[in-house]
Parts: C-alpha cells; sequence; structure tokens
C-alpha cells in the first residue's frame, strides 16, 4: 500500500487473508495450518509437519500447495523447500510474495 511517496509494506498474514479471499472468490478450497512455536504445524506428526506450506487449495482435479512470504521476507527454509519438492511430485507446488500477485491471478483464475 501507499501512501504519498511512502510505501507500506503488506504483512503476511495480510498477504494470506488476500490471497484466501481471492480463491474463495474463484470457488476454491483451502486450509492453511497454523504454527504453534517458530516451524511446528499445530497438531502435525511426521517428517513433513514442519515444512508443510502455508495454504492447500483444492479446485475440481487441481490441487495447489503455496508457501506464502512477506516481500522482503526470508526464503523458504531448507525443510520447506525439501517439503515443496516432494509434494511437487503430486501436485502444483508455489512460493509467493505480494509482488507475485499477477502469477497468483493466473494459477487461480
Amino acid at each position: 500500500m501507499a501512501i504519498g511517496t511512502i510505501v507500506i509494506p503488506e504483512s503476511e498474514s495480510a498477504f494470506q487473508k488476500r490471497v484466501t479471499d481471492l480463491a474463495e472468490e474463484l470457488g476454491w478450497e483451502w486450509m492453511h495450518i497454523g504454527r504453534v512455536g517458530k516451524y511446528v504445524p499445530n497438531g502435525a506428526k511426521g517428517t513433513l509437519g514442519s515444512g508443510w506450506p502455508d495454504l492447500t487449495l483444492i479446485k475440481g482435479s487441481r490441487l495447489v500447495f503455496a508457501e506464502l512470504k512477506g516481500e522482503a521476507g526470508d526464503p523458504p527454509t531448507v525443510t520447506q523447500k525439501l517439503v515443496l519438492g516432494r509434494l511437487a511430485l503430486v501436485a502444483e507446488t508455489y512460493v509467493w510474495r505480494p509482488s507475485d500477485w499477477p502469477q497468483i491471478l493466473h494459477v487461480l483464475v
């Protein structure tokens, strides 16, 4: 968001809401797994839990996993990259930042 010449970066939670609002408008079902602590998904067990992407989206026969990052945020962790790599064998996977909005529109529309 810009106010005059000052640019206010969008928080990751605001970005996630923007993505999920769009997804709902376009008929996608979605799930976000909340986190307890820094990288431990709430109630998750197993070898993939700590790297599971922020969003799971389903529409028809399409399955999309998206890791969301703030514009200036850290890159995906090594574990996140490994999990996304495994998921990419069976589904669409993305790492999205607010500047990726044109790609997000293309994927979800």
